[in-house]
């Protein structure tokens, strides 16, 4: 048997090993950290008397953080693709977590809850992709080209203006003349 042979099947196996091991251990506990400081900042708010700690908004952001710092480690890619095809003709209102901000009377207050809204869903998301080993591959090309599709669109919009500038530069020109 070829030593190169067997030593490509051990890096392969000692990768994947690691990937569906302690990778996964290590993002499940870092997701979780990064939500518990998004929960702590929720009680600061409140903890400041700017919202109570019995404010229906506060209870729901509250019980939605702990929900996905609960399940941190069943939110995987496969899972999220299931639950949108089975979930796709039901009807449901937004994120929780959005809904409980955007309930907020004070505006100030509101969008402050609503960062702590899309941080939590940030973290959440880059969990999922990070504990991919499919997404993990597939999303940093995958923005690579969305940013190059936003810059190749903004250029041709600048361009676009310029040349509506131009063409009507040339038609008060050839107005003035007349």
């Amino acid at each position: 048997m070829n030593v190169n042979a067997v030593l490509t099947l051990l890096t392969i196996g000692g990768v994947l090993w690691f990937f569906y091991g302690p990778w996964q251990t290590l993002c499940t506990d870092f997701t979780r950290q990064l939500l518990f400081e998004q929960r702590d900042h929720l009680f600061d708010i409140a903890l400041s008397g700017r919202m109570s700690f019995d404010d229906p908004s506060y209870v729901n952001m509250r019980k939605s953080i702990e929900t996905s710092i609960r399940f941190a480690h069943t939110m995987t890619a496969p899972r999220i693709a299931y639950l949108a095809f089975v979930l796709r003709d039901i009807k449901t209102s937004g994120s929780g977590l959005r809904d409980a901000a955007a309930s907020v009377e004070d505006p100030v207050l509101s969008a402050e809850l609503s960062r702590v809204a899309t941080r939590t869903a940030v973290i959440v998301t880059g969990s999922i992709m990070m504990r991919s080993l499919p997404l993990s591959f597939i999303v940093p090309e995958a923005m690579i080209i969305a940013l190059c599709l936003i810059t190749i669109d903004r250029c041709r919009a600048a361009i676009v203006r310029q040349i509506k500038l131009f063409g009507d530069l040339v038609q008060r020109e050839a107005e003035l003349t007349f």
